[in-house]
């Protein structure tokens, strides 16, 4: 997968992903607390790749904390996507919020 592609109406543009988000597709697009269970996977200026929430990163070792750890681009994705339905805020994942509403 490429980080940057150029675009075909003017070869002097460029158009670079530097950050995506990344969900549990289980959270409705609409669901009021989707944010706070969303990972930031996010481009460094050295081309690596962080993946952060709510002021921790995701470390090599699967444990969250201040450092920030530089993924390969297609690893990031791959630990965020792994990552996002065992997601805890406040102590419970987002399916325990889902069940409480059903």
């Amino acid at each position: 997968m490429s980080d940057t592609t150029s675009q075909n109406s003017n070869d002097t543009v460029t158009v670079e992903i530097t950050k995506y988000s990344v969900v549990d597709a289980e959270i409705p697009a609409d669901h009021e607390d989707r944010r706070h269970f969303t990972l930031q996977v996010q481009r460094r200026g050295d081309g690596t790749w962080t993946i952060h929430h709510k002021g921790e990163y995701l470390g090599e070792d699967g444990r969250w904390g201040e450092d920030a750890h530089g993924f390969d681009h297609d690893t990031a994705l791959a630990r965020a996507k792994e990552e996002a339905p065992h997601l805890m805020v406040n102590g419970l994942t987002i399916g325990d919020v889902l069940a409480r509403r059903k």
